[in-house]
């Protein structure tokens, strides 16, 4: 891939620079680079200089959407894991676990009851189907946008390097932004002017200020969950302070084990697995004619592939499978490729690279805790 040299003054991502850090905070420097968009740099020395510039703000996009998407599919886990509690658990989640505010609010509502725990039951199994319904159709419609921007990159801006990539780039990006507003429902973002009517920097800004858009719709919907535990969390330590902060620090240091655990035997293949589960829904979709559905589906594919193409990098490496492993991820992230290519290629992932074979020697199961 060519290296090109941007002048500082014409860059217009340094023109962005404080929306991006708004946006990525100190992330962007160290995030590990993910599945890649069926783009192209140029080799040739006369290309546009620009052209880096067009594939960073694509990149920009993509890891936004992409990073959403994962902590969409952790907040999930939580609620359905809620979902399936017992009845016992239901209760002290909806009483100790919502926070302070919620706590008082729950106390005001059952002390004139006649029937305090069906009561409670029942407000707890409404919390948690309005937040699985909200963030389910959150993930459908973000899937979708990322589906559709791979979709439209691949059939509009192929080779960046080419004298209207950036008029193009500005059209996708307005394709996959409209269609997403309509799927949410919602007036979020600014149309992106033509590039002869304005400012290529004025029009990268605007870029960045639809994602800090979307940032801010997205946490009224799915950060509520994180803001509450830190509220309860605070008030415990405020009534209690010598209790209270032994309690976090134990709390956080069991999260942090319990998170590096998961992270440490959660094998490669098993990300495999799930790209090639998303993989037949989309698959099924497809044939069933459900089109916006498997739109959705392919999004969360890539999400699942984004995250096997950075867990298998150091290992392929180590192998020198990389670069065909690599080609191969990459292969099945597009949206045009065939079905039966697209199988031939997850066969490949599945039986060929040495990276992705099962271990000789498997990792100790441990019963689950109770």
């Amino acid at each position: 891939m060519a290296t090109y040299h941007v002048d500082p003054q014409r860059d217009p991502l340094a023109a962005s620079s404080d929306l991006r850090r708004r946006l990525f905070g100190g992330r962007r420097r160290r995030r590990h680079a993910g599945v890649p968009l069926p783009i192209t740099l140029s080799d040739d020395r006369n290309a546009p200089a620009m052209a880096a510039v067009h594939a960073s703000i694509l990149e920009d996009v993509v890891h936004y959407t992409l990073s959403n998407l994962h902590n969409i599919q952790k907040s999930l886990l939580y609620w359905k894991s809620r979902a399936r509690a017992t009845n016992l658990q239901r209760l002290y989640f909806v009483v100790f676990e919502r926070g302070p505010r919620a706590f008082l609010q729950t106390a005001r509502q059952t002390l004139g009851s006649k029937t305090p725990s069906q009561d409670l039951l029942s407000s707890s199994a409404s919390i948690i189907s309005t937040r699985l319904h909200a963030l389910t159709s959150m993930q459908d419609c973000l899937a979708a946008f990322l589906t559709e921007l791979y979709s439209e990159v691949e059939g509009r801006l192929t080779d960046i390097s080419s004298d209207q990539s950036l008029r193009a780039l500005f059209a996708v990006l307005n394709t996959v932004f409209l269609k997403l507003e309509l799927s949410l429902e919602n007036h979020i973002f600014q149309r992106l002017p033509e590039v002869d009517d304005v400012e290529v920097s004025t029009a990268t800004s605007l870029i960045y200020e639809n994602l800090l858009r979307l940032d801010a719709y997205i946490s009224e919907k799915e950060l509520n969950r994180t803001l509450e535990g830190s509220e309860i969390m605070l008030a415990l330590c405020a009534a209690l302070p010598a209790f209270g902060l032994c309690l976090l620090l134990l709390l956080l240091l069991r999260k942090d084990g319990e998170e590096r655990g998961k992270m440490s035997r959660l094998p490669q293949r098993l990300l495999l697995r799930d790209a090639e589960l998303r993989l037949a829904e989309f698959r099924k979709c497809l044939a069933n004619g459900m089109e916006e559905k498997a739109n959705s589906k392919f999004g969360l594919m890539l999400c699942e592939l984004d995250r096997l193409y950075k867990a298998v990098e150091s290992h392929a490496r180590k192998t020198g499978e990389w670069q065909c492993v690599r080609e191969d991820i990459a292969d099945l992230a597009k949206p045009g490729m065939a079905m039966e290519d697209r199988l031939v290629v997850l066969s490949r992932l599945k039986e060929m690279y040495y990276c992705l074979l099962p271990s000789p020697s498997p990792p100790v199961c441990y019963p689950p805790s109770l």
